[in-house]
């Protein structure tokens, strides 16, 4: 700044020096050459420079160049006129080259804060790519300190599976056939690991229309890329279990379609994937199923409330018209406003165990059947032993059978049993 100002305070004795040598061609303009130099003062010099600049060359052409020469005494007073509108305009000039001065500080350092602390990393790049500008978080992102990064180019730096497809865009932008790109890109950091980033590319032209450099902002996404490898390696897990499950496992939309139908599934029913899912999961459903119960707003009664449903045992109908018995648990799959957006079931086939269980039962009534009989037939035989020692006491006999086993307190007392 002191070298400045020194510049702006010298320019006026500057002009005053050339203009003394071609005095003799420009007598009697002794403004002439000052009014550029009050202008460059202002310029070189801001708003003291300036005044500085425009005090002296005032002083100078006073003395000097206004008659009479070599003193301050004005011949008339509308010699002064002159003087004031000098005065004037180098203070206007002080004045604007002093706002201009400091609008432009007031850019340069705007543009240093966002530059130096953005949280993405901020790239001025030559057209043969190498890096003219890099701010912190970009050699943070690479690894690199700012002088080693600077001493490379963007190629030697960029994965080489990935340059080729970086290189054909540029070439768009250079042609004008694109204004911008964004890509995903990965970095060799310094040390050799890999990074991925998000890298969008402007290009700035200069005033001719003719390419000068490119800005290159590049984000940091290895942790979302790190992210979607192991949701994919997780999905992939989950779709291996569930396709190697011994389960029917179906996934449908509250309108009833099937939206996924496992391996097992597909097995159990006679149904391939491509023709079940799509189709509405009410192909499984019976009118009604063996034992006569009502299906056909089984499948709407789900969607509209599956907590009645979490457990729930009903037959099902398989492609060719073969029944079985499944055990599902049903699962409500809510979006973010808490609709349900789907339901997951996992069914077990119990087609085996059901027709077990009606076995056992009819078993079992056949049972109390012949055991209500075998009661009747028992019965019968104690009335005809007690008929026959009633008819024995009459004849004074002993009672040939004995039935103490079937003497209750009432019949001690006399009462005879039925």
């Amino acid at each position: 700044m002191k070298l400045r100002l020194l510049l702006a305070i010298l320019l006026p004795f500057a002009a005053c020096g050339l203009q003394w040598l071609l005095w003799d061609y420009i007598a009697p303009y002794a403004w002439l050459l000052f009014f550029p130099a009050a202008y460059l003062s202002a310029w070189i010099g801001g708003l003291w420079g300036g005044l500085a600049g425009t005090t002296i060359a005032t002083a100078l052409v006073w003395y000097v160049f206004m008659p009479p020469r070599f003193s301050f005494v004005l011949d008339s007073p509308t010699a002064a006129l002159p003087i004031l509108l000098f005065l004037v305009m180098g203070a206007s000039f002080a004045f604007f080259f002093e706002r201009l001065h400091r609008a432009q500080a007031r850019g340069e350092t705007r543009f240093e804060a966002t530059f130096e602390q953005a949280a993405v990393g901020i790239a001025l790049v030559a057209l043969d790519g190498k890096w003219l500008r890099v701010n912190g978080k970009l050699c943070e992102i690479l690894g690199y300190d700012h002088d080693e990064l600077l001493a490379r180019t963007f190629q030697d730096i960029t994965y080489p599976d990935d340059l080729q497809r970086d290189l054909d865009h540029m070439r768009r932008l250079l042609a004008g056939d694109i204004a911008t790109y964004v890509i995903e890109k990965r970095y060799l950091r310094k040390g050799g690991s890999i990074i991925w980033v998000k890298l969008t590319v402007a290009l700035v032209r200069k005033r001719n229309g003719s390419p000068d450099y490119f800005i290159s902002v590049i984000e940091d996404i290895q942790a979302r890329k790190e992210s979607e490898a192991d949701a994919i390696a997780s999905e992939q897990r989950y779709r291996e279990l569930v396709e190697s499950a011994n389960s029917a496992i179906l996934r449908w939309a509250p309108d009833g379609r099937i939206t996924f139908f496992n391996a097992f599934a597909q097995q159990l029913f006679g149904w391939p994937a491509e023709e079940a899912i799509g189709g509405p999961v009410s192909m499984l459903v019976p009118a009604q199923d063996s034992t006569g119960a009502d299906l056909t707003d089984l499948v709407e009664d789900i969607a509209r409330h599956p907590e009645r449903y979490l457990n729930n045992i009903n037959e099902n109908i398989c492609r060719d018209g073969r029944r079985v018995w499944m055990n599902w648990t049903n699962r409500a799959l809510r979006d973010a406003r808490g609709q349900v957006a789907g339901i997951l079931a996992v069914g077990n086939d119990i087609t085996d165990r059901k027709q077990a269980e009606e076995t056992l039962r009819q078993r079992n009534e056949e049972l109390e059947r012949l055991n209500q009989a075998a009661i009747g037939r028992e019965l019968q035989m104690i009335g005809l032993k007690r008929q026959v020692n009633d008819l024995s006491r009459q004849l004074g006999r002993e009672p040939p059978f004995d039935l103490s086993f079937a003497q209750t307190p009432e019949s001690s007392a006399g009462s005879p049993l039925p």
